[in-house]
Protein backbone atom coordinates (compact mmCIF):
# COMPACT_ATOMS: atom_id res chain seq x y z
CA UNK A 1 0.00 0.00 0.00
CA UNK A 2 1.38 3.60 -0.63
CA UNK A 3 1.66 5.85 1.65
CA UNK A 4 -1.05 8.00 -0.62
CA UNK A 5 -3.63 5.12 0.55
CA UNK A 6 -2.04 4.41 4.22
CA UNK A 7 -2.91 8.22 5.09
CA UNK A 8 -6.85 7.65 2.96
CA UNK A 9 -7.03 4.77 5.73
CA UNK A 10 -6.54 6.68 9.01
CA UNK A 11 -8.05 9.79 7.67
CA UNK A 12 -11.34 8.00 7.52
CA UNK A 13 -10.86 6.53 10.68
CA UNK A 14 -10.19 9.60 12.34
CA UNK A 15 -12.22 11.80 10.72
CA UNK A 16 -15.20 9.84 9.89
CA UNK A 17 -15.30 7.18 12.68
CA UNK A 18 -13.60 9.17 15.35
CA UNK A 19 -10.68 6.84 16.56
CA UNK A 20 -7.60 8.14 17.82
CA UNK A 21 -4.65 7.46 15.62
CA UNK A 22 -1.07 7.57 16.25
CA UNK A 23 0.87 7.65 12.31
CA UNK A 24 4.00 6.04 13.59
CA UNK A 25 6.58 4.80 10.54
CA UNK A 26 9.77 4.14 12.36
CA UNK A 27 10.45 0.44 13.09
CA UNK A 28 9.88 -0.11 17.21
CA UNK A 29 13.25 -1.61 19.22
CA UNK A 30 11.83 -0.88 22.67
CA UNK A 31 11.03 -4.70 23.15
CA UNK A 32 12.37 -7.31 26.43
CA UNK A 33 13.58 -10.31 23.51
CA UNK A 34 15.58 -7.58 20.95
CA UNK A 35 13.67 -7.79 17.85
CA UNK A 36 13.17 -5.74 15.48
CA UNK A 37 9.63 -5.13 13.49
CA UNK A 38 8.20 -1.51 11.52
CA UNK A 39 4.32 -1.40 11.76
CA UNK A 40 2.10 1.57 9.98
CA UNK A 41 1.12 3.47 12.96
CA UNK A 42 -1.22 2.46 15.99
CA UNK A 43 -5.06 2.88 16.11
CA UNK A 44 -6.97 3.38 19.46
CA UNK A 45 -10.57 1.92 19.36
CA UNK A 46 -12.82 2.57 22.91
CA UNK A 47 -15.06 -0.42 21.76
CA UNK A 48 -15.79 -3.00 19.98
CA UNK A 49 -18.17 -1.18 17.45
CA UNK A 50 -15.01 1.10 16.81
CA UNK A 51 -13.10 -2.55 16.34
CA UNK A 52 -15.57 -3.63 13.98
CA UNK A 53 -15.27 0.12 11.86
CA UNK A 54 -11.65 -0.28 11.82
CA UNK A 55 -11.80 -4.00 10.49
CA UNK A 56 -14.31 -2.92 7.73
CA UNK A 57 -12.03 -0.02 6.74
CA UNK A 58 -8.99 -1.94 6.71
CA UNK A 59 -10.75 -4.34 4.23
CA UNK A 60 -11.71 -1.43 1.99
CA UNK A 61 -7.92 -0.18 2.09
CA UNK A 62 -6.33 -3.98 1.91
CA UNK A 63 -4.73 -2.82 5.87
CA UNK A 64 -3.03 -6.08 7.74
CA UNK A 65 -4.11 -5.38 11.42
CA UNK A 66 -2.15 -6.64 14.58
CA UNK A 67 -4.38 -6.51 17.73
CA UNK A 68 -2.62 -6.04 20.98
CA UNK A 69 -4.08 -6.16 24.36
CA UNK A 70 -2.03 -4.49 26.64
CA UNK A 71 1.08 -5.24 24.77
CA UNK A 72 2.99 -7.06 27.66
CA UNK A 73 3.93 -10.36 26.03
CA UNK A 74 7.50 -10.04 27.28
CA UNK A 75 10.00 -12.89 25.96
CA UNK A 76 7.35 -13.78 22.67
CA UNK A 77 7.66 -10.45 21.29
CA UNK A 78 5.67 -7.90 23.82
CA UNK A 79 3.99 -5.14 21.43
CA UNK A 80 5.77 -6.57 17.86
CA UNK A 81 3.89 -7.87 15.08
CA UNK A 82 4.95 -11.10 13.46
CA UNK A 83 5.52 -9.33 9.88
CA UNK A 84 6.08 -5.81 9.04
CA UNK A 85 4.06 -3.01 7.92
CA UNK A 86 0.95 -4.05 9.64
CA UNK A 87 -1.14 -1.16 11.58
CA UNK A 88 -1.44 -2.03 15.30
CA UNK A 89 -4.97 -1.81 16.90
CA UNK A 90 -4.09 -1.03 20.74
CA UNK A 91 -6.80 -2.76 22.24
CA UNK A 92 -6.08 -1.02 25.99
CA UNK A 93 -8.67 0.93 26.23
CA UNK A 94 -11.31 -1.31 26.22
CA UNK A 95 -10.68 -1.95 29.73
CA UNK A 96 -14.35 -2.87 31.13
CA UNK A 97 -15.40 -5.52 33.21
CA UNK A 98 -18.83 -5.44 31.50
CA UNK A 99 -20.40 -7.57 33.86
CA UNK A 100 -18.96 -6.04 37.31
CA UNK A 101 -21.99 -5.24 39.02
CA UNK A 102 -23.40 -8.97 38.09
CA UNK A 103 -20.11 -10.56 39.48
CA UNK A 104 -21.45 -13.08 42.85
CA UNK A 105 -21.09 -16.17 44.11
CA UNK A 106 -23.91 -17.48 42.63
CA UNK A 107 -22.69 -16.62 38.95
CA UNK A 108 -18.66 -16.27 39.05
CA UNK A 109 -18.06 -15.00 35.79
CA UNK A 110 -16.87 -11.76 34.91
CA UNK A 111 -16.78 -10.79 31.06
CA UNK A 112 -13.50 -8.96 30.52
CA UNK A 113 -12.11 -6.51 27.87
CA UNK A 114 -8.38 -6.86 26.60
CA UNK A 115 -7.32 -3.70 28.90
CA UNK A 116 -8.60 -5.44 31.70
CA UNK A 117 -5.64 -6.09 33.90
CA UNK A 118 -5.32 -8.86 36.80
CA UNK A 119 -4.77 -6.40 39.39
CA UNK A 120 -8.01 -4.84 38.25
CA UNK A 121 -9.98 -8.00 37.57
CA UNK A 122 -8.58 -8.75 41.24
CA UNK A 123 -9.77 -4.98 43.03
CA UNK A 124 -13.34 -5.58 41.73
CA UNK A 125 -13.70 -9.82 42.97
CA UNK A 126 -11.73 -9.83 46.02
CA UNK A 127 -14.54 -8.63 48.29
CA UNK A 128 -17.31 -10.49 46.77
CA UNK A 129 -15.09 -13.96 48.28
CA UNK A 130 -13.90 -14.45 44.48
CA UNK A 131 -10.69 -15.29 42.80
CA UNK A 132 -9.16 -15.97 39.60
CA UNK A 133 -6.43 -17.91 38.29
CA UNK A 134 -3.62 -15.15 38.55
CA UNK A 135 -0.53 -15.51 36.69
CA UNK A 136 2.72 -14.50 38.34
CA UNK A 137 3.17 -11.95 35.37
CA UNK A 138 2.49 -8.82 37.29
CA UNK A 139 -0.51 -6.80 37.94
CA UNK A 140 -0.58 -4.62 35.03
CA UNK A 141 -0.72 -7.83 32.29
CA UNK A 142 -4.02 -8.37 30.51
CA UNK A 143 -6.26 -11.25 31.58
CA UNK A 144 -7.49 -12.08 28.17
CA UNK A 145 -4.21 -11.48 26.19
CA UNK A 146 -2.78 -14.20 28.30
CA UNK A 147 -5.98 -16.55 28.04
CA UNK A 148 -5.81 -16.56 23.71
CA UNK A 149 -1.79 -17.13 24.07
CA UNK A 150 -2.91 -20.20 26.64
CA UNK A 151 -1.17 -19.00 29.66
CA UNK A 152 -1.95 -20.60 32.62
CA UNK A 153 -1.93 -19.69 36.65
CA UNK A 154 -1.60 -21.47 39.87
CA UNK A 155 -4.84 -22.79 39.21
CA UNK A 156 -4.80 -24.41 36.09
CA UNK A 157 -4.92 -24.06 32.06
CA UNK A 158 -6.26 -20.34 31.80
CA UNK A 159 -7.99 -21.43 28.28
CA UNK A 160 -10.03 -24.08 30.39
CA UNK A 161 -11.38 -20.70 31.97
CA UNK A 162 -12.57 -19.44 29.07
CA UNK A 163 -16.35 -19.67 29.02
CA UNK A 164 -17.42 -17.30 25.90
CA UNK A 165 -16.21 -14.87 23.29
CA UNK A 166 -17.38 -12.12 21.65
CA UNK A 167 -15.06 -11.40 18.67
CA UNK A 168 -14.94 -9.31 15.16
CA UNK A 169 -14.05 -11.58 12.79
CA UNK A 170 -12.40 -10.27 9.27
CA UNK A 171 -15.18 -9.65 7.92
CA UNK A 172 -16.67 -7.11 9.93
CA UNK A 173 -18.95 -9.40 11.46
CA UNK A 174 -19.15 -9.77 15.13
CA UNK A 175 -19.62 -13.35 16.67
CA UNK A 176 -20.44 -14.58 19.89
CA UNK A 177 -19.83 -18.07 20.97
CA UNK A 178 -21.92 -20.31 22.65
CA UNK A 179 -25.49 -19.42 23.93
CA UNK A 180 -23.60 -16.11 24.51
CA UNK A 181 -24.25 -15.74 21.26
CA UNK A 182 -28.40 -16.46 21.94
CA UNK A 183 -29.66 -13.54 24.19
CA UNK A 184 -32.72 -15.20 24.73
CA UNK A 185 -30.50 -18.24 26.32
CA UNK A 186 -31.07 -18.42 30.21
CA UNK A 187 -27.50 -20.41 30.51
CA UNK A 188 -25.36 -18.07 28.77
CA UNK A 189 -21.70 -17.84 29.92
CA UNK A 190 -23.16 -20.90 32.18
CA UNK A 191 -23.31 -23.75 29.61
CA UNK A 192 -20.08 -22.58 27.18
CA UNK A 193 -20.83 -25.41 24.68
CA UNK A 194 -23.80 -23.93 23.59
CA UNK A 195 -25.61 -26.42 21.17
CA UNK A 196 -23.35 -27.79 17.93
CA UNK A 197 -19.89 -27.37 17.31
CA UNK A 198 -18.49 -24.82 19.28
CA UNK A 199 -16.33 -22.08 17.35
CA UNK A 200 -14.59 -21.01 20.76
CA UNK A 201 -11.22 -22.57 20.23
CA UNK A 202 -10.49 -21.60 17.04
CA UNK A 203 -9.44 -18.16 18.78
CA UNK A 204 -6.72 -19.41 20.67
CA UNK A 205 -3.43 -18.68 19.31
CA UNK A 206 -5.02 -17.82 15.95
CA UNK A 207 -5.49 -15.03 13.71
CA UNK A 208 -8.81 -15.87 12.80
CA UNK A 209 -10.72 -12.88 14.04
CA UNK A 210 -10.25 -9.87 17.05
CA UNK A 211 -11.84 -11.52 20.54
CA UNK A 212 -12.67 -7.95 21.97
CA UNK A 213 -14.24 -9.78 25.47
CA UNK A 214 -14.09 -12.80 27.02
CA UNK A 215 -15.75 -14.37 29.78
CA UNK A 216 -14.10 -15.98 32.37
CA UNK A 217 -15.08 -18.38 34.91
CA UNK A 218 -14.26 -17.02 38.46
CA UNK A 219 -13.56 -19.19 41.82
CA UNK A 220 -14.98 -19.13 45.27
CA UNK A 221 -12.49 -18.57 48.05
CA UNK A 222 -12.50 -21.97 50.23
CA UNK A 223 -12.42 -22.11 53.41
CA UNK A 224 -9.15 -23.22 53.87
CA UNK A 225 -5.86 -22.59 51.54
CA UNK A 226 -2.38 -23.44 51.80
CA UNK A 227 0.97 -23.41 49.45
CA UNK A 228 2.79 -26.64 49.61
CA UNK A 229 6.40 -26.21 48.82
CA UNK A 230 7.83 -30.05 47.73
CA UNK A 231 11.79 -29.85 47.60
CA UNK A 232 13.83 -32.80 46.36
CA UNK A 233 16.04 -34.60 48.78
CA UNK A 234 20.15 -34.27 47.72
CA UNK A 235 20.65 -38.21 46.87
CA UNK A 236 17.30 -39.11 45.37
CA UNK A 237 16.91 -40.18 41.62
CA UNK A 238 14.83 -37.33 39.78
CA UNK A 239 12.96 -39.76 37.82
CA UNK A 240 10.99 -41.31 41.04
CA UNK A 241 10.60 -37.58 42.34
CA UNK A 242 8.85 -36.44 38.74
CA UNK A 243 7.11 -39.78 38.81
CA UNK A 244 5.78 -39.31 42.59
CA UNK A 245 4.00 -35.96 41.64
CA UNK A 246 2.68 -37.89 38.09
CA UNK A 247 0.97 -40.44 40.39
CA UNK A 248 -0.03 -37.87 42.93
CA UNK A 249 -1.84 -35.61 39.99
CA UNK A 250 -3.60 -38.89 38.55
CA UNK A 251 -4.48 -40.03 41.72
CA UNK A 252 -6.77 -36.34 42.09
CA UNK A 253 -4.66 -35.21 44.97
CA UNK A 254 -3.01 -32.33 43.59
CA UNK A 255 -6.04 -30.25 41.37
CA UNK A 256 -3.81 -26.72 41.03
CA UNK A 257 -0.92 -26.54 39.20
CA UNK A 258 2.99 -27.75 40.36
CA UNK A 259 5.48 -25.49 39.50
CA UNK A 260 8.14 -27.00 39.72
CA UNK A 261 11.61 -24.73 39.27
CA UNK A 262 15.30 -25.72 39.19
CA UNK A 263 17.56 -24.30 41.77
CA UNK A 264 18.47 -21.34 39.22
CA UNK A 265 15.19 -20.71 38.87
CA UNK A 266 14.42 -20.60 43.09
CA UNK A 267 17.52 -18.77 43.08
CA UNK A 268 16.70 -15.80 41.06
CA UNK A 269 12.26 -16.07 42.12
CA UNK A 270 13.71 -15.83 45.94
CA UNK A 271 16.47 -13.75 45.76
CA UNK A 272 15.22 -10.55 44.79
CA UNK A 273 12.17 -10.61 47.27
CA UNK A 274 14.79 -11.22 50.04
CA UNK A 275 16.93 -7.82 48.76
CA UNK A 276 13.83 -6.33 49.10
CA UNK A 277 13.34 -6.24 53.03
CA UNK A 278 17.48 -6.97 54.20
CA UNK A 279 18.28 -4.41 55.68
CA UNK A 280 21.91 -4.84 56.01
CA UNK A 281 24.30 -4.11 54.99
CA UNK A 282 24.08 -0.53 53.33
CA UNK A 283 26.07 -1.44 50.23
CA UNK A 284 24.44 -2.87 47.55
CA UNK A 285 26.92 -5.48 46.56
CA UNK A 286 27.63 -6.86 50.12
CA UNK A 287 23.82 -6.72 50.46
CA UNK A 288 23.96 -9.32 47.52
CA UNK A 289 25.97 -11.41 48.80
CA UNK A 290 23.65 -12.39 52.13
CA UNK A 291 21.29 -12.56 50.16
CA UNK A 292 23.31 -15.09 48.16
CA UNK A 293 24.16 -16.38 51.73
CA UNK A 294 20.81 -16.83 52.61
CA UNK A 295 20.07 -18.98 49.54
CA UNK A 296 22.55 -21.15 49.90
CA UNK A 297 20.87 -22.15 53.40
CA UNK A 298 17.50 -22.96 51.46
CA UNK A 299 16.79 -26.60 50.88
CA UNK A 300 15.48 -25.82 47.76
CA UNK A 301 18.49 -28.13 45.59
CA UNK A 302 18.29 -29.42 42.26
CA UNK A 303 14.37 -29.28 41.90
CA UNK A 304 11.47 -27.34 44.28
CA UNK A 305 7.94 -27.32 43.52
CA UNK A 306 4.81 -24.90 44.68
CA UNK A 307 1.22 -25.72 44.78
CA UNK A 308 -2.28 -24.21 46.24
CA UNK A 309 -3.91 -26.64 48.07
CA UNK A 310 -7.67 -25.65 48.83
CA UNK A 311 -10.39 -27.20 50.06
CA UNK A 312 -11.94 -27.71 53.84
CA UNK A 313 -9.38 -27.70 57.01
CA UNK A 314 -10.33 -31.16 57.05
CA UNK A 315 -9.37 -31.94 52.77
CA UNK A 316 -6.30 -29.18 53.05
CA UNK A 317 -4.83 -31.71 56.28
CA UNK A 318 -6.00 -34.63 54.39
CA UNK A 319 -3.63 -33.52 51.42
CA UNK A 320 -0.74 -33.05 52.68
CA UNK A 321 -0.84 -36.16 54.82
CA UNK A 322 -0.90 -38.07 51.09
CA UNK A 323 1.57 -35.98 50.15
CA UNK A 324 4.20 -37.05 52.75
CA UNK A 325 3.22 -40.33 52.87
CA UNK A 326 4.09 -40.56 49.17
CA UNK A 327 7.13 -38.90 48.82
CA UNK A 328 8.78 -40.06 52.13
CA UNK A 329 12.16 -40.97 50.54
CA UNK A 330 12.57 -38.63 47.79
CA UNK A 331 11.13 -34.97 49.00
CA UNK A 332 10.93 -32.75 52.04
CA UNK A 333 7.30 -31.13 51.89
CA UNK A 334 6.56 -27.94 53.66
CA UNK A 335 3.24 -26.50 54.60
CA UNK A 336 2.96 -22.57 53.77
CA UNK A 337 -0.10 -20.82 55.48
CA UNK A 338 -1.06 -17.77 57.67
CA UNK A 339 -0.50 -20.29 60.73
CA UNK A 340 3.19 -21.16 59.52
CA UNK A 341 3.77 -17.65 58.44
CA UNK A 342 3.04 -16.08 62.17
CA UNK A 343 5.62 -19.02 63.87
CA UNK A 344 8.70 -17.65 61.77
CA UNK A 345 11.52 -15.65 63.75
CA UNK A 346 11.31 -12.42 62.34
CA UNK A 347 13.95 -11.21 65.01
CA UNK A 348 16.58 -11.17 62.79
CA UNK A 349 17.28 -10.09 58.59
CA UNK A 350 17.36 -13.80 57.42
CA UNK A 351 14.02 -14.74 58.93
CA UNK A 352 12.22 -11.58 57.65
CA UNK A 353 13.83 -12.15 54.18
CA UNK A 354 12.35 -16.09 54.49
CA UNK A 355 9.36 -14.83 55.97
CA UNK A 356 8.73 -12.65 52.63
CA UNK A 357 9.43 -14.96 50.32
CA UNK A 358 7.35 -17.41 51.57
CA UNK A 359 4.24 -14.64 51.70
CA UNK A 360 4.40 -13.83 48.27
CA UNK A 361 4.36 -17.47 46.92
CA UNK A 362 1.49 -17.38 49.42
CA UNK A 363 -0.36 -15.12 47.94
CA UNK A 364 0.74 -15.99 44.28
CA UNK A 365 -1.42 -19.46 45.16
CA UNK A 366 -4.48 -17.69 46.71
CA UNK A 367 -4.55 -15.59 42.81
CA UNK A 368 -3.26 -12.20 43.90
CA UNK A 369 -1.30 -10.81 41.47
CA UNK A 370 2.19 -9.23 42.84
CA UNK A 371 5.15 -8.07 40.58
CA UNK A 372 7.28 -9.32 42.56
CA UNK A 373 8.19 -12.39 39.95
CA UNK A 374 8.89 -9.75 37.20
CA UNK A 375 12.56 -8.76 39.29
CA UNK A 376 13.79 -12.49 38.16
CA UNK A 377 15.33 -11.16 35.15
CA UNK A 378 17.29 -8.09 36.66
CA UNK A 379 18.74 -10.32 39.30
CA UNK A 380 19.73 -12.94 37.18
CA UNK A 381 21.97 -10.20 35.09
CA UNK A 382 23.09 -8.67 38.34
CA UNK A 383 21.34 -5.44 37.47
CA UNK A 384 19.27 -2.86 40.52
CA UNK A 385 15.53 -3.84 41.47
CA UNK A 386 13.10 -1.24 39.51
CA UNK A 387 10.69 0.60 41.44
CA UNK A 388 8.31 -0.49 38.38
CA UNK A 389 9.51 -3.86 37.18
CA UNK A 390 6.27 -3.96 34.40
CA UNK A 391 9.38 -1.62 32.47
CA UNK A 392 10.98 -4.56 30.84
CA UNK A 393 10.83 -3.09 27.40
CA UNK A 394 12.52 0.14 28.43
CA UNK A 395 15.04 -1.73 30.36
CA UNK A 396 18.54 -3.05 29.29
CA UNK A 397 16.72 -6.46 30.19
CA UNK A 398 17.12 -9.38 27.26
CA UNK A 399 14.47 -12.32 27.65
CA UNK A 400 13.70 -15.27 25.03
CA UNK A 401 11.51 -17.56 26.17
CA UNK A 402 11.17 -21.71 24.62
CA UNK A 403 7.85 -23.60 25.92
CA UNK A 404 8.32 -27.19 25.19
CA UNK A 405 5.65 -29.95 26.12
CA UNK A 406 6.92 -33.05 27.74
CA UNK A 407 4.79 -36.56 28.46
CA UNK A 408 4.39 -36.68 32.15
CA UNK A 409 6.52 -38.99 32.45
CA UNK A 410 9.97 -39.09 34.51
CA UNK A 411 12.41 -40.71 32.33
CA UNK A 412 11.23 -38.72 29.15
CA UNK A 413 10.94 -35.45 31.32
CA UNK A 414 14.93 -36.03 32.53
CA UNK A 415 15.80 -36.55 29.29
CA UNK A 416 13.89 -33.49 27.69
CA UNK A 417 16.11 -31.23 30.11
CA UNK A 418 18.70 -32.47 29.35
CA UNK A 419 18.19 -31.48 26.05
CA UNK A 420 17.51 -27.75 27.34
CA UNK A 421 20.49 -27.87 29.73
CA UNK A 422 23.01 -29.09 27.34
CA UNK A 423 21.99 -26.57 24.23
CA UNK A 424 21.56 -23.55 26.27
CA UNK A 425 24.80 -24.58 27.99
CA UNK A 426 26.86 -24.46 24.54
CA UNK A 427 25.50 -20.84 23.74
CA UNK A 428 26.87 -20.04 27.50
CA UNK A 429 23.22 -19.31 28.76
CA UNK A 430 21.94 -20.14 32.29
CA UNK A 431 18.36 -22.17 31.80
CA UNK A 432 16.03 -21.23 33.95
CA UNK A 433 13.75 -23.61 33.71
CA UNK A 434 9.78 -24.25 35.58
CA UNK A 435 8.36 -27.31 34.91
CA UNK A 436 4.28 -27.35 35.63
CA UNK A 437 2.14 -30.08 35.44
CA UNK A 438 -1.11 -28.76 34.38
CA UNK A 439 -3.01 -31.92 34.11
CA UNK A 440 -2.93 -35.91 34.21
CA UNK A 441 -0.62 -36.47 31.48
CA UNK A 442 1.89 -34.09 30.26
CA UNK A 443 4.33 -31.23 31.93
CA UNK A 444 4.91 -27.56 30.43
CA UNK A 445 8.11 -26.61 30.67
CA UNK A 446 9.36 -22.94 30.21
CA UNK A 447 12.44 -22.14 29.29
CA UNK A 448 13.97 -18.25 30.11
CA UNK A 449 17.56 -16.97 29.50
CA UNK A 450 18.35 -13.44 30.03
CA UNK A 451 21.10 -11.19 28.04
CA UNK A 452 22.23 -8.01 28.11
CA UNK A 453 20.01 -6.36 25.38
CA UNK A 454 22.67 -3.44 25.11
CA UNK A 455 24.79 -5.93 23.70
CA UNK A 456 24.42 -6.98 19.71
CA UNK A 457 26.01 -9.95 19.75
CA UNK A 458 24.45 -11.25 23.09
CA UNK A 459 21.23 -10.62 21.87
CA UNK A 460 22.32 -12.40 18.15
CA UNK A 461 23.47 -15.18 20.56
CA UNK A 462 20.16 -15.34 22.66
CA UNK A 463 17.87 -15.62 19.15
CA UNK A 464 20.82 -18.75 18.10
CA UNK A 465 20.08 -20.27 21.47
CA UNK A 466 16.58 -20.48 21.19
CA UNK A 467 16.12 -21.38 17.54
CA UNK A 468 18.63 -24.09 18.43
CA UNK A 469 16.70 -25.37 21.41
CA UNK A 470 13.43 -25.34 19.74
CA UNK A 471 15.04 -27.35 17.13
CA UNK A 472 16.55 -29.99 19.02
CA UNK A 473 13.41 -30.77 21.31
CA UNK A 474 10.99 -30.44 17.96
CA UNK A 475 13.36 -33.30 16.68
CA UNK A 476 13.20 -35.11 19.98
CA UNK A 477 9.12 -34.99 19.47
CA UNK A 478 8.61 -32.60 22.00
CA UNK A 479 6.77 -29.87 20.61
CA UNK A 480 6.28 -25.86 22.20
CA UNK A 481 2.41 -24.94 23.42
CA UNK A 482 3.35 -21.65 22.75
CA UNK A 483 5.65 -19.23 19.70
CA UNK A 484 7.19 -16.30 20.36
CA UNK A 485 6.73 -14.16 17.18
CA UNK A 486 10.19 -14.43 15.72
CA UNK A 487 9.25 -18.62 15.95
CA UNK A 488 6.26 -18.81 14.16
CA UNK A 489 7.71 -20.57 11.55
CA UNK A 490 7.64 -23.54 13.21
CA UNK A 491 4.02 -23.41 13.96
CA UNK A 492 2.97 -25.58 10.35
CA UNK A 493 5.30 -28.26 11.97
CA UNK A 494 3.80 -28.59 14.90
CA UNK A 495 0.21 -28.42 13.87
CA UNK A 496 0.84 -31.55 11.10
CA UNK A 497 -1.83 -32.60 9.58
CA UNK A 498 -4.67 -30.39 10.81
CA UNK A 499 -2.59 -27.51 9.13
CA UNK A 500 -4.42 -26.77 6.03
CA UNK A 501 -7.81 -27.67 7.16
CA UNK A 502 -7.28 -24.65 9.75
CA UNK A 503 -5.63 -22.44 6.82
CA UNK A 504 -9.07 -23.10 5.24
CA UNK A 505 -11.08 -21.93 7.80
CA UNK A 506 -8.55 -18.93 7.96
CA UNK A 507 -10.47 -17.64 4.73
CA UNK A 508 -14.03 -18.13 5.78
CA UNK A 509 -13.72 -15.69 9.06
CA UNK A 510 -10.60 -13.37 7.36
CA UNK A 511 -11.43 -13.68 3.49
CA UNK A 512 -8.73 -10.94 2.99
CA UNK A 513 -6.50 -12.26 5.14
CA UNK A 514 -5.96 -8.69 7.06
CA UNK A 515 -5.54 -9.85 10.91
CA UNK A 516 -2.11 -10.35 12.26
CA UNK A 517 -0.60 -12.13 9.15
CA UNK A 518 1.81 -14.71 9.82
CA UNK A 519 0.22 -15.37 13.28
CA UNK A 520 0.57 -18.82 14.61
CA UNK A 521 1.79 -19.73 11.17
CA UNK A 522 -1.88 -18.57 9.00
CA UNK A 523 -0.44 -15.96 6.35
Amino acid sequence: MSEIEMAGFFDRLERDRGIKICRESEPNHANVSGIKRSFRGRVHPESAESVRDIVREARRFDVALYPLSCGRNWGYGSSLPVTNNCTIIDLSKLDRIQNERKICREFPVAVVEPGVTQGQLFAAIDEEGLFFNATGAGPETSVLGNSLERGFGYSGLRSDDVLGMEVVLGTGEVMRTGFWGNETASTALRYPSGLGPSPKDLFFQSNFGIVTAIALRLRVKPPCQAAMMVALKGDVDEKAFFDALAELRREGVFTSVMHIGNRHRAKTTLGPIMFDVLEVPADLSEKRRAVDAILEKLPYRRWSGVTAVRGSAAVVDDVFTRVRECMETVANVERIDDASLSKVDVSEAEGRAAARAKSELLQLTRGVPIASPLWSPYWALGQDLPEDSSELDNSDVGLLFCAPVFPLVGKTIVEGVEIIESTLGEFGFVPYLTLNIANEMSILGITNIVFDRRDEAAVKKAHEAIDSLYRRLMDAGHYPYRLGIQSMDHAKECMGSSFETLTELKRVFDPDGIIAPGRYGFA
